[in-house]
């Protein structure tokens, strides 16, 4: 090969070495980029609903008042924890931070297990109530919730056995009410269950009947003010409400989430019979704690000024005990899509949240 051709060669290398290299380079800087208008797009998320937050804030109360409510409760789902251990600790930290009352589904206690399988059932059914028997916290059992409703035989055989189960293992002396169905929302073909349900269950108990109602009447106004709503709160004996309104915040930062509250309230007490609020929650990652802890301190103090006027508001639940994923859990949704995994007052590893700051 002659001295021109060695050149020529070396040139066309050197040619695509250059251009390989700048279009790494390239590559480098789009990446960062994309990552960055990522992250922008995801902290404008987070500024935006603190925003939100500050100002529908800006019209509530921080400020905490000394009548205690006869309820301060609190959620526990047993398919969040890994073992029974595992939920002896969290029950005995539901206990120290002065919660009086849990409320759980029935169902999740043979979460993956065929309900038809009657003795292994039976097994983790006697554990779990035998472990809540032990702890100074009453009881609000929910007999029947959407999974157990879709798995289980529809017959009344079944709802008759499933009752049967659960009161034989949870006498009266600690159970406070029965929570019967959970959020029904009102569809026609669980009527007849409830009814059963309820007719059979009050030849078994002395306790209270209750059944979860979900709160959607902003989205869809006519729902829970129809005949059926009207049926299902004759049913119950203490009316339990779920109040979801918040997330209305996310659409409308003028939306004033505090005077819904008081207004609910207010509706409810118009039935003339116990209530209280289930499920009061807000999802948090440590992002979003403070938030948390600011909302749910208007919301008490909103629960304490109506326990002030009517005797029989009761208090009310918290969803949940404990955060069901960590902070390394990937993909953690935008806020807009709920945090879901991350509703407990608890995280994960069980250290406080600021939440607990207010509560209860």
């Amino acid at each position: 090969m002659s001295t021109n051709d060695v050149r020529v060669c070396q040139a066309v290398s050197r040619f695509w070495l250059s251009l390989m290299l700048l279009v790494l380079i390239f590559s480098v800087v789009l990446s960062y980029y994309y990552i960055q208008s990522f992250m922008m797009r995801e902290e404008d998320s987070t500024t935006n609903l603190k925003t939100t937050f500050e100002k529908a804030l800006s019209k509530g109360y921080l400020t905490k008042d000394e009548r205690q409510l006869k309820i301060h409760g609190i959620e526990s789902d047993f398919k969040h924890w890994e073992s029974l251990e595992r939920y002896r600790t969290g029950l005995e930290l539901a206990n120290n931070l002065g919660f009086n009352y849990i409320r759980f589904i029935t169902s999740r206690v043979i979460h993956q297990v065929d309900p038809t399988d009657f003795p292994t059932v039976n097994s983790r059914v006697q554990n779990y109530t035998t472990l809540l028997k032990t702890f100074d916290l009453k009881l609000i059992p929910v007999l029947f919730d959407w999974d157990l409703w879709e798995t289980a035989p529809r017959d009344n055989d079944f709802y008759r056995m499933w009752i049967d189960l659960w009161v034989d293992n949870l006498p009266d002396s600690y159970v406070y009410s029965w929570d019967l169905f959970n959020e029904p929302a009102g569809m026609p073909e669980l009527y007849e269950l409830i009814v059963f349900a309820n007719e059979y269950l009050r030849t078994r108990t002395q306790r209270p009947v209750t059944i979860g109602f979900h709160d959607v009447t902003r989205a869809n106004p006519d729902k829970y003010y129809t005949e059926a709503f009207n049926n299902l709160v004759n049913l119950s004996d203490i009316i339990s409400y779920h109040f979801y309104s918040y997330k209305l915040l996310i659409e409308d930062p003028e939306f004033d989430v505090y005077n819904e509250f008081a207004e609910k309230l207010q509706w409810l007490g118009s039935f003339n019979k116990y209530y209280l609020i289930g499920e009061l929650g807000f999802s948090a990652t440590k992002d979003f704690e403070q938030i948390q802890k600011y909302y749910m301190a208007n919301l008490l103090h909103k629960m304490k000024d109506e326990a002030s006027k009517n005797d029989n508001f009761l208090g009310y639940i918290i969803w949940e005990l404990r955060d069901d994923k960590d902070e390394s859990w990937e993909p953690i949704p935008p806020i807009e899509k709920e945090l879901r995994g991350f509703w407990g007052v608890l995280r994960y590893d069980f250290s406080q949240k600021p939440v607990v700051e207010v509560l209860p």
